[in-house]
């Protein structure tokens, strides 16, 4: 199973090992066991996601106006994992201050194999193909070490600071909520993990986790995710800013294994042309 393949299963199943601790007892790890065994047997997957954001900006803005700042993000896709393919589809809306310039909605299409991602143009449609560099960067988010679902989950174990299991007729429902040091240092540990310096520990210091809620449920038949409602609240002071990042993202994943073939149109190979990415400026 590549690390794709993992990337999709290991949010649930961390937070299953764990549930391990705090819910039923051998209940919860039985719960754990078959999801991980279930996971290997996933060709394919549709996916639907919805997710608002609201940023709200105070202090030093280096003469921009601050205020608020809102995106809603909506998308639709499947994916398949031998070969790996993943089609989707994104719209998305930007509402900026009375003082900042309208942002047009976007719509844009994708297609992301191991080797190539392309994808159209929001302002003209084209298009374009991603250049080698931000693919072997995709391609190497998650090293090979990595990759075994035990090595995973396990830096997951000790920092869910209260999780419940609920059981209905149909399904499980997973449910965890933390604030302060215990989230903020999973964050630098997945940023870790991940091989990626986006969260440096200056930045750390300088977050405060006010509020972070994640429930998802798993079918009780196939022990499969279903749903996955994740809401975060974070502020960040950096450099005389004071910047609060509300989050809320809600995901759907549905008819397992029956999607059918997926590949990327010939017109879209042929005929995608190279993203040109601005050099930045020397420091």
């Amino acid at each position: 199973m590549n690390h794709w393949k993992k990337a999709l299963t290991v949010l649930f199943l961390s937070m299953i090992l764990a549930a391990c601790g705090t819910a039923e007892g051998e209940d919860a790890s039985e719960i754990f066991k078959q999801a991980e065994k279930a996971s290997d047997s996933i060709e394919s997957v549709a996916m639907e996601m919805e997710m608002s954001q609201e940023i709200t900006t105070e202090g030093d803005t280096e003469g921009l106006p601050g205020g608020n700042m809102s995106m809603d993000v909506s998308s639709s896709g499947e994916m398949q994992f031998d070969p790996l393919i993943l089609h989707q589809s994104i719209d998305m809306e930007t509402m900026m201050g009375e003082e900042m310039p309208e942002i047009p909605a976007q719509t844009m299409e994708q297609y992301v194999t191991e080797d190539a991602m392309y994808m159209t143009n929001p302002m003209g449609g084209e298009w374009v193909k991603a250049p080698e560099v931000l693919q072997e960067q995709l391609n190497t988010s998650v090293p090979a070490e990595q990759q075994a679902p035990g090595s995973q989950l396990d830096m997951f174990k000790e920092h869910i600071s209260d999780f419940s299991l609920e059981e209905s007729e149909d399904h499980y429902k997973m449910s965890v909520s933390a604030t302060g040091e215990e989230m903020e240092s999973l964050m630098q540990k997945v940023m870790e993990e991940a091989g990626t310096e986006m969260l440096t520990e200056d930045m750390m210091k300088n977050t405060t986790i006010n509020s972070t809620d994640i429930t998802f449920t798993l079918n009780k038949e196939t022990y499969y995710p279903e749903t996955v409602d994740m809401k975060m609240d974070i502020t960040v002071e950096e450099q005389g800013q004071t910047i609060n990042l509300v989050q809320d993202t809600k995901i759907t994943y549905s008819d397992y294994n029956e999607i059918s073939e997926l590949s990327v149109p010939d017109d879209v190979v042929n005929n995608a042309k190279e993203m040109e990415i601005p050099e930045m400026p020397a420091q």
